[in-house]
């Protein structure tokens, strides 16, 4: 995993590095899985990003094509909400591009928004069905997922499927519990069960308010009027791109 990475070699060399792990180990990866059959595989991918893209800093840049792409499109996934930790670790690592990349975001303006605005939309249409189904099990309730989460297969998939084979799906991650792996430990425990759809929330505003400093001062651009615009049109965005929209 790469977390606290340190690396003592010069600036060019490190950079090389880190852009052939990210390439190599992360895009390559995520090109071969599916979002909704293997989430938690795209969650350790995202944490990674976030990972990498704070020791690449300014280097950011030349992978804004490939990040903001892949990024969005898990923020967006239209089963998302079965797995929480999945966007937040998403929502963390969009943040963390936009924080070191901030120079070259404007260009990307449009589809990080869209990002964020079909992630929120999702939750709040899935936050609605809880409501209207009596609120039993939601995703946003006990921070595990939407189906219960009391690790009993059956009852998770009482509920809508969040994606093909589904109980096989199941049963294979099941396997791959550090409880039940110890080789797999330090990946799947990484806080995961904690994440509600409220915390998932509380990051989008973060990363709207990022995308919204970075984009200060840049000539000819005016983002304030942009979230103005999309509020009015579906008012509830504004608890997302609101002047006001920084509390739970």
């Amino acid at each position: 995993m790469v977390t606290n990475l340190s690396l003592q070699a010069p600036p060019d060399e490190k950079h090389n590095f880190l852009s052939t792990l990210l390439r190599s180990c992360i895009l390559s990866s995520h090109a071969h899985c599916n979002d909704a059959a293997y989430p938690r595989i795209t969650t350790v991918l995202c944490r990674q990003i976030r990972h990498l893209v704070s020791e690449m800093s300014t280097s950011t840049v030349r992978h804004l094509k490939d990040l903001i792409p892949l990024l969005t499109e898990v923020l967006t996934n239209p089963f998302g909400t079965a797995c929480p930790a999945m966007l937040g670790a998403a929502a963390d690592a969009l943040k963390e591009v936009l924080l070191n990349a901030w120079m070259r975001v404007s260009r990307w303006r449009g589809e990080v928004i869209a990002g964020l605005i079909g992630c929120w939309i999702g939750i709040l249409e899935d936050e609605n069905e809880q409501d209207e189904m009596g609120g039993g099990g939601g995703g946003s309730g006990d921070g595990r997922d939407k189906y219960g989460g009391d690790g009993n297969n059956k009852q998770r998939n009482e509920g809508k499927p969040i994606g093909p084979r589904v109980m096989e799906i199941e049963e294979e991650s099941d396997e791959l519990e550090p409880e039940r792996n110890s080789r797999m430990k330090g990946i799947y425990d990484d806080g995961e069960e904690n994440v509600t759809l409220k915390d998932v929330k509380a990051t989008l505003r973060g990363v709207a308010r990022t995308l919204r400093s970075a984009l200060e001062g840049e000539e000819g651009l005016d983002i304030d009027a942009e979230y103005k615009v999309l509020t009015a049109r579906d008012e509830r965005l504004e608890g997302l791109l609101g002047q006001g929209a920084g509390s739970i």
